[in-house]
């Protein structure tokens, strides 16, 4: 929080800390901060260990330096590319990847439950979002 204050990403001067709008506003500014900063981090450590190569020395520096490297590398591509930790090949593989974790975190999508459990979401937005448009607009006749 000091750090996105610093910054000027986040005026604290302005904050409405009864609003959750801008709660949630503070916690994607905070998550983005902090995938920014790790993403430097594997950066910096990948590029010392590629810097740290010395193909004169003996084999184990060698090997012990390409495979932090090698680590760094997939951090890095990790937090660029989430979809790739899988290690799928292909787009349909990392499709497919993506559709197991869905499944896994929320349920089939083709089940009787998880779809009478979208919908129940789905018309709760609708309802939602008809009571801001009558709120704002007034009951229109």
């Amino acid at each position: 929080m000091i750090q996105a204050g610093c910054e000027g990403v986040i005026d604290y001067s302005t904050a409405n800390l009864l609003d959750p709008r801008w709660w949630q506003k503070l916690w994607y500014v905070l998550e983005y901060l902090e995938r920014q900063g790790k993403i430097k981090l594997d950066e910096y450590q990948f590029d010392f260990h590629r810097s740290a190569f010395d193909y004169q020395s003996e084999q184990t520096a060698a090997d012990l330096h390409w495979n932090n490297a090698e680590q760094a590398h997939n951090r890095l591509i990790a937090s660029v590319q989430p979809w790739t930790e899988s290690g799928a090949t292909s787009a349909a593989e990392a499709a497919a990847h993506l559709r197991q974790k869905w499944i896994d975190k929320w349920g089939d999508p083709s089940s009787p439950e998880t779809k009478a459990k979208v919908q129940e979401i789905i018309d709760y937005w609708e309802e939602q979002r008809a009571k801001k448009r009558n709120a704002r607009h007034g009951t229109r006749l």
